[in-house]
């Protein structure tokens, strides 16, 4: 929490009948501060589209909303 650059809100429509709900925030994210964005971001576009869904029509977010130092996995406490 304390190593992280922002905190990475949840994104999309928070009223979609798809949640999508990742571990952690990883380094693209954490720079950009919003959810899937980087590498994992463009597979998740892939995914979506390939079911005829778009970001707008889910909500993203996070386990927790900032990176872990060293992009570890979070701890339970930390969850």
């Amino acid at each position: 929490k304390f190593t992280a650059k922002n905190l990475v809100f949840a994104d999309g429509n928070p009223n979609a009948a798809v949640m999508l709900v990742g571990e952690a925030p990883g380094r693209d994210e954490d720079l950009e501060g919003l959810p899937f964005v980087g590498r994992s971001g463009r597979l998740l576009d892939q995914m979506l589209a390939a079911i005829g869904l778009d970001r707008t029509s889910a909500y993203i977010a996070n386990v927790i909303p900032w990176r872990p130092p060293g992009n570890r996995t979070p701890t339970p406490h930390e969850t």
